[in-house]
């Protein structure tokens, strides 16, 4: 019986997701796409995908780019600087999709991270997403008001070492959630999606290991995700993982016993993915676990 529940539990999360979308394709042709964490890694990638598809693109990273792309406007800028974001948004075009991307992590486990490390990372990968949505709204600078939140896997089933991280990760992910029935509660147009992917291989998670769900090229997640916003755009949103399928597994080891989850858990690699973990650590860049 408990496999029924499992599926029915899967086809009422995403059965929605998988019919809607094709009903009513967003356009990015002459739209204006803001991303953060949009120098290097997948949000560099999402930023040449949506220039492709002609829309004007804004890319803000605490980084400089190593390699500038053409035809994209850059700006240097801290997420966490209010100050610093505030002129920004004061001179660009309204913004119809906001890439929320920035973000970093510690790598550092509970008997290692201080308040500062856990204060850092749930104000890059929480906060300042929540609030820079916030400011597009309140200063009238939305357009379409789309707008997309890089969770993690690590939301769903976080490994060691990922404390703070994955907090903040599930954190963004119940926002681009509430902020879809907030958008709904004050008749507002737009859009909230949260992407959940698993470990991409980026400069931030060098070292980590996966044997059993691959680890993913930039590339091919930031085509995944701008073709769900090219499917929900016009609609209300949801919540997707990278890959697909990881959302039904953890879905299916939440009517497992816990002894079973653990180890199951533990089998897939899950547990000690982090072990070897060399990354950059904090530094506002993309993504993402």
């Amino acid at each position: 019986m408990w496999l029924v529940y499992c599926l029915l539990f899967c086809v009422s999360l995403y059965l929605p997701g998988l019919v809607l979308p094709r009903l009513r394709p967003y356009s990015l042709k002459g739209k204006h796409v803001l991303v953060t964490g949009g120098a290097n890694g997948i949000g560099a990638k999402m930023a040449e995908i949506a220039l492709s598809k002609g829309a004007t693109v804004t890319s803000l990273d605490f980084r400089e780019a190593e390699t500038p792309i053409p035809g994209v406007t850059q700006f240097q800028c801290d997420i966490n600087n209010d100050k610093r974001v505030d002129e920004i948004i004061a001179q660009i075009e309204p913004v119809d999709v906001c890439i929320h991307n920035a973000g970093i992590v510690s790598g550092a486990t509970v008997s290692e991270f201080t308040r500062s490390t856990v204060h850092r990372t749930i104000e890059t990968n929480l906060t300042s997403p929540i609030v820079m949505a916030a400011k597009l709204v309140q200063q009238g600078k939305v357009g379409d008001n789309v707008h997309v939140f890089t969770s993690s896997a690590s939301a769903l089933c976080p490994p060691p070492r990922t404390v703070e991280y994955g907090a903040s990760k599930a954190g963004i992910a119940n926002a681009a959630t509430a902020l879809r029935a907030e958008f709904g509660y004050l008749g507002m147009k737009g859009c909230s999606i949260g992407i959940l992917p698993y470990y991409i291989r980026t400069p931030l998670f060098e070292g980590v290991e996966s044997w059993f769900i691959p680890i993913m090229e930039p590339e091919t997640v930031a085509r995944r995700v701008m073709a769900i916003v090219q499917a929900q755009g016009n609609l209300s949103g949801g919540n997707y993982s990278i890959p697909w399928y990881l959302q039904y597994l953890v879905g299916v080891t939440a009517f497992l016993p816990r002894w079973l989850e653990t180890r199951l858990i533990h089998f897939l690699g899950i547990t000690r993915s982090m072990a070897e973990w060399t990354g950059r650590g904090k530094e506002s860049h993309s993504h993402s676990l």
